[in-house]
């Protein structure tokens, strides 16, 4: 479920999807040398609620303030070189980001939050590129699939403020839809379904979905759960009047 959400994510917020990918990879090199450790990953994977530690033995536990980073995301050297690379996914923005990650090391930041650091150098990104590609809002889009994705030309987003507006929408609505299901075992199994994942979006955030993790704590076979996944995702798209999937 929290997929469909990141999906709409990648469509409204390209930036921070490629800064996100150029993190965590940068992250996963810096860790597999020992050079960092994290708190919070899902089955290996960065979290936006994850906790980076920089350094081979840093013991910080209190993440750095966002304005610290945002001061230092706009210090960065070589920024105007690296802009191109950072709103894409690419390993020439896995690179930068390694050089930045080691940078704010040694100005001592030992400690940050996923969110925070995105936010920072997404914001920056978004604002100097927009500057730099003043183009209709048409015209802007990601061509490519997965790694493969490249930037053409970039929309301005909204900070996720449609994202979080679609996620309340969708807490008022979707139980009501739920409840019009015929069968009292269905309606029960989706409501718990649903409830499970609004849980985890609040404590978590949107991210990639585990739903092995989702299972466990539901206590539902693996099909089970991935039929009422599926249902709801057919609810989901009824709702917001999207075609059914090809």
């Amino acid at each position: 479920m929290d997929r469909f959400l990141f999906d709409r994510q990648l469509r409204r917020d390209p930036v921070g999807y490629a800064v996100f990918e150029n993190l965590e990879s940068a992250v996963a090199d810096l860790a597999t040398s020992g050079k960092a450790s994290v708190r919070g990953t899902d089955d290996g994977r960065l979290r936006s609620a994850a906790i980076v530690l920089l350094g081979a033995a840093n013991a910080a536990s209190t993440p750095c303030d966002f304005e610290r980073l945002r001061k230092a995301v706009a210090e960065a050297a070589k920024w105007g070189d690296a802009l191109a690379e950072l709103v894409t996914t690419s390993d020439s923005g896995r690179e930068w980001m390694i050089g930045f990650l080691n940078g704010i090391e040694a100005d001592g930041i030992g400690c940050f939050r996923v969110s925070d650091l995105v936010a920072a150098i997404a914001s920056r990104a978004r604002d100097d590129w927009a500057a730099r590609h003043a183009v209709p809002a048409g015209e802007l889009a990601y061509e490519g699939q997965d790694e493969s994705l490249r930037l053409v030309r970039l929309v301005r987003p909204d900070d996720g403020t449609d994202t979080r507006d679609l996620f309340e929408m969708l807490k008022r609505t979707v139980p009501g839809r739920i409840a019009k299901e015929q069968q009292a075992r269905v309606r029960k199994g989706l409501t718990a379904v649903f409830e499970e994942w609004i849980r985890t979006i609040e404590d978590e955030g949107i991210s990639r979905p585990n739903q092995a993790e989702l299972a466990r704590r539901l206590t539902m076979s693996a099909k089970t759960l991935s039929d009422y996944l599926q249902r709801l995702r057919s609810i989901l798209r009824e709702i917001l009047g999207e075609k059914p999937d090809e």
